[in-house]
């Protein structure tokens, strides 16, 4: 599966300027030199991800929903799969 950072040509992505206390900009750049990948990768990855865990926590949350107004064990078993994910997904963000 391409990622997101391969289906837009480089010319295509508009600059974005961003300012960084000097240790998260350290923090980052020791993070991308571990991952292999550039400072820009890196922070759009963690950026990315950290969408993902919002949005898995509004699906977690309207899981939660569901199971109180009585709906079955599939379900449970969905939200049990979603923290697992927004678990695995807080992890590789560190």
């Amino acid at each position: 599966m391409a990622t997101r950072e391969h289906d837009l040509k480089i010319g295509s992505i508009t600059p974005f300027g961003l300012r960084l206390h000097p240790d998260l900009k350290r923090r980052l750049e020791d993070a991308a030199r571990r991952s292999g990948r550039s400072l820009n990768a890196e922070i759009a990855a963690r950026l990315e991800a950290s969408l993902i865990v919002d949005e898995d926590a509004r699906s977690e949350d309207a899981a939660r929903r569901l199971l109180r107004s009585g709906m079955g064990d599939d379900l449970e078993k969905r939200l049990g799969e979603l923290e697992a994910r927004v678990e695995h997904l807080e992890q590789a963000a560190r």
